[in-house]
């Protein structure tokens, strides 16, 4: 069971936070900065003295430009960080001004590393939305909510502070015939996804139990954005396939790890997922073992191609 789990069953308040059993993590997931000693980096009782920021959408702009290393000790200057070593988690919202309009920033962490200071590692999720949010009174109205919400992480600040993240965001991929790609959903992956929705289903009844590679009953597939390697979490591999080698815009070349895992549920995928060395991102798309063919999946992994702007 990953933290994510927890801090969904904690904090179904999010009002989801994105994870609803123990197989499946949510959104609140990475954030493990590495510091050098003779940074001698604050701890978190420091920033509880100090008199707080507002905080700007230049800093926000700031925050993300650090990926999946933006850590909790960040937001220091404009919260009271004590929470999470006093009870082990915190849980605030913070209010910025983006062209007029009042966005939130939801900055949520958890325990993990308090036996560690600086606290490496505890932030769970840094997650941009609407205040119309903070108005939606179920799980179902969560589950619907479009591409406004997402982990300031993930990349593609703009897209998430004007409310319209999609997929293609961060990459393209050519789907079997009788799937089509759904919106963009904060609340899959650790840093958000897209599930794989065969004809007939719609997107409406998308939820945590059907969507999602740990989803308890999964749809024929999709793409989710995890930290590196927490996708081994609750599984096991089947079968290693052939990797493949990419690259793109004058980044080193990428991996294209392929093969077959089983999650502790039982459900079988094909998975295609990006490796590189050094990288806090991996770009995951998996696919149903029991509808499709070895030979399909990988003409289907052969035309997965990330963005520009994806972060990796």
């Amino acid at each position: 069971m990953t933290l994510k789990h927890l801090v969904f069953a904690f904090c179904f308040g999010f009002v989801l936070s994105g994870c609803s059993s123990e197989k499946h993590p949510s959104i609140e997931s990475i954030g493990n900065i590495q510091k050098e000693p003779e940074q001698n980096p604050k701890m978190i009782e420091d920033f509880s003295e100090e008199e707080k920021e507002i905080l700007t959408a230049e800093a926000v702009e700031q925050l993300a430009a650090k990926h999946a290393e933006l850590a909790i000790e960040d937001f220091g200057p404009y919260l009271d960080l004590s929470p999470l070593q006093e009870e082990g988690s915190l849980w605030e919202t913070l209010e910025f001004d983006y062209e007029g309009e009042t966005l939130c920033l939801r900055v949520s962490a958890s325990d993990k590393e308090l036996a560690a200071a600086p606290y490496e590692g505890a932030l769970d999720g840094a997650v941009v939305f609407r205040e119309d949010f903070l108005e939606l009174d179920s799980a179902e109205e969560e589950y619907a909510y479009d591409g406004s919400c997402a982990d300031i992480r993930s990349g593609n600040l703009e897209h998430i502070l004007d409310g319209n993240v999609e997929m293609s965001d961060y990459l393209t991929v050519t789907l079997p015939e009788g799937l089509r790609l759904s919106g963009f959903k904060y609340w899959m992956g650790s840093h958000g996804g897209a599930a794989f929705l065969r004809e007939g289903e719609a997107e409406e009844e998308l939820t945590l139990e059907n969507a999602g590679f740990y989803a308890e009953k999964p749809l024929a597939g999709g793409i989710e954005i995890w930290g590196n390697g927490e996708i081994e979490q609750g599984t096991s591999v089947v079968k290693e396939l052939t990797p493949l080698e990419t690259g793109g815009w004058g980044k080193d070349a990428l991996i294209l790890r392929r093969e077959i895992r089983q999650t502790d549920s039982g459900t079988v995928w094909y998975i295609a997922r990006t490796e590189r060395e050094g990288s806090r991102i991996s770009y995951c798309l998996y696919l149903s073992e029991e509808e499709y063919t070895e030979e399909e999946f990988l003409a289907v992994s052969e035309t997965l191609c990330l963005m520009e702007n994806a972060v990796y």
